[in-house]
């Protein structure tokens, strides 16, 4: 959906004050919706909720106010974290973008002895800002949470989850209808380097 619209909420959002869209969002807003003062827009910052804003000022940066605030329907109790071997970037990205999608909520990057690419800060920035334009898409508006960390590390916080799967290509039991009873559980799913 390109009526939606990221801000950045570093702060506890004070709604009386209106909110602020970025020179990035801004740039978007004017050239490709051809929004003007007065238009009604949707905003998110990661907390779950959509606010429905009215642009009160177009400049370098769009200032708008909060018309009102909406739990998103997206935001589900299932708590899956998808433990994904490091990609090279083609591949990453739609993976990001795909699980995203998915309403993933974590994502935890980690290397074995077969990747073929390093995961560092930057790059989990890169994919973190590619994750907010996945939310756009899907209309989600709460974020996925990308780290890193080292596949022994993995192993040991793998005791703290409800369901543990591994994704197995040649499997002849598929298990996604097992997810049903989960829900509102810890679900985890490593998938390796080449997707099994």
């Amino acid at each position: 959906m390109d009526n939606r619209y990221f801000f950045e909420n570093n702060q506890q959002l004070n709604i009386d004050e209106g909110i602020e869209l970025d020179k990035t969002e801004t740039g978007h807003l004017v050239k490709v919706r051809r929004a003007k003062v007065g238009d009604t827009i949707v905003g998110f910052c990661g907390d779950g909720f959509d606010y429905i804003l009215t642009i009160n000022e177009i400049n370098k940066t769009t200032k708008c106010k909060v018309v009102d605030k909406i739990r998103n329907k997206a935001v589900d109790v299932t708590l899956v974290t998808v433990f994904l071997s490091t990609l090279k970037n083609d591949a990453l990205n739609e993976s990001i973008d795909n699980l995203t999608q998915l309403n993933v909520k974590n994502i935890v990057l980690f290397d074995t002895k077969f990747s073929v690419a390093n995961i560092d800060d930057d790059k989990i920035e890169k994919l973190r800002v590619r994750s907010i334009q996945a939310c756009k898409q899907c209309e989600r508006a709460d974020f996925v949470n990308i780290t890193s960390m080292k596949y022994k590390q993995v192993i040991s916080t793998l005791k703290d989850y409800d369901l543990v799967l591994f994704a197995y290509e040649n499997t002849n039991n598929p298990f996604v209808s097992n997810l049903r009873d989960y829900k509102g559980k810890k679900i985890a799913l490593i998938v390796g380097c080449e997707g099994g």
